[in-house]
């Protein structure tokens, strides 16, 4: 029913249609419009006059409704060359283009006459990965449209699922690690999602950190544990992040603990700090066992 010119996309689910062509400009030029091309618009607009009278008076019998004769007037209008026939999809890369199709519900408009174009932008905004959309009508039987998308920002691990969520902790789309984008932040734990960036903001000032940062769970929605590609890990408290990592990062014997490497650096009590280490099993970690612990005032 439709031809579609879609722009190519590597998640798309309808790959292989006819790609968007980009026209060259024309400088405008006046056309000399033929005798006979002018004849056959008249008659054709004559034809269409008579149909819709038709439609509308049953024959010129009696007078009918707009509602009861609004998928007639669906089809003369496509029949003079108002249809929808061409739909071309625009910027983006993780919506499948049979979710949009979808969401415009272009099977219950046959032309530009019946097809709600508020109703089908507001539809397409609705799906998870778009933020923006506009749809373009391109007269007589072409439509555009356009997609924004949100940007990824996380990969959450929430139980047993890994999604996909933006800055602000929208859910995007489900995800597989070997297939997700690249170069997210990793996050765990109840409410992760809606306070990564936070964390994030607050870490930027302690590029070594943020830098060796494997991945941020969030314990009872409370606090985060960071998790370094070292095999440590900080336990920061519920409130006064900030100081905390002050205090943390002036301490003079972090660098030499860090460089130990698999140690649980706990800064939840305000003053101090405590130190115990991870024993690896067969090459993995295990909860903390208080093998030692170093409890000193911070500063």
């Amino acid at each position: 029913m439709f031809r579609s010119a879609r722009a190519a996309s590597p998640h798309s689910d309808d790959a292989g249609f006819l790609p968007d062509y980009d026209w060259p400009n024309e400088r405008a030029r006046p056309r000399r419009v033929s005798v006979a091309f002018r004849v056959t618009s008249i008659a054709i607009a004559g034809l269409v006059g008579i149909g819709l009278f038709w439609i509308l008076t049953q024959g010129g019998e009696q007078t009918r409704t707009m509602s009861s004769v609004s998928a007639e007037l669906d089809r003369v209008v496509g029949w003079s060359g108002f249809g929808i026939d061409q739909v071309t999809l625009k910027g983006h890369r993780f919506t499948p283009d049979g979710d949009v199709f979808d969401a415009l519900g272009l099977d219950k408009a046959r032309s530009v006459l019946s097809f709600d174009f508020a109703a089908a932008r507001r539809a397409v905004e609705e799906l998870s990965w778009v933020e923006r959309a506009s749809i373009t009508r391109v007269y007589p039987d072409q439509m555009i449209v356009e997609i924004t998308e949100r940007v990824p920002y996380a990969l959450w691990q929430h139980g047993k699922d890994l999604l996909i969520v933006d800055r602000e902790g929208r859910v995007l789309s489900a995800a597989e690690r070997h297939t997700a984008p690249s170069g997210l932040v990793q996050i765990a734990g109840e409410g992760a999602a809606k306070e990564a960036s936070a964390l994030m903001a607050l870490l930027s000032a302690h590029a070594d950190l943020s830098g060796a940062l494997q991945q941020a769970e969030r314990v009872a929605g409370r606090r985060w544990r960071l998790h370094l590609v070292d095999g440590n890990q900080i336990e920061l408290p519920a409130t006064g992040e900030a100081t905390a990592l002050v205090d943390l990062k002036a301490w003079p014997d972090f660098a030499a603990v860090l460089a130990a490497g698999h140690s649980v650096i706990d800064v939840r009590t305000s003053g101090r700090i405590a130190v115990r280490t991870l024993v690896k099993e067969a090459g993995t970690d295990v909860e903390p066992r208080s093998i030692r612990e170093l409890i000193m005032r911070a500063g």
